[in-house]
């Protein structure tokens, strides 16, 4: 099972898809994670984004036949993003479950304005 956890940044949707992620004792990919790995300065453009969302579709499609859960941690911000994982899940007779993280505006803008924490960026090639 491949389960979308989405939601606006600073909504807690990776505090909780991680800790789902480990409940389930699923696989956890992280777009946050991807982009600090893929690139030592991020501009979060629309080429970087689609950049990251390919690898996360790459690394879904190569863990699906190992019959563990996969857990997708993302804003998933457009439409055609996620009609790109539903067609790969659905080709590779897959199920796909959403789970949209909500929360209120100044819990958000709160932890928006908190610092994160880095990861040292490697070279990927995708």
């Amino acid at each position: 099972m491949v389960i979308i956890v989405f939601g606006l940044p600073g909504s807690g949707k990776s505090y909780f898809a991680s800790r789902l992620a480990e409940k389930l004792d699923a696989l956890y990919v992280s777009t946050d994670e991807l982009r600090m790995k893929m690139f030592s300065e991020r501009t979060y453009s629309d080429d970087e984004k689609q950049l990251v969302y390919n690898a996360m579709l790459a690394i879904m499609v190569d863990h699906i036949p190992e019959q563990i859960p996969i857990v997708l941690d993302g804003t998933f911000y457009k439409a055609s993003l996620r009609d790109k994982f539903e067609q790969k899940v659905e080709e590779l007779k897959e199920e796909i479950r959403y789970i949209e993280v909500t929360a209120p505006e100044d819990s958000i803008e709160e932890r928006l304005d908190k610092p994160r924490k880095t990861v040292k960026p490697i070279l990927m090639c995708i």
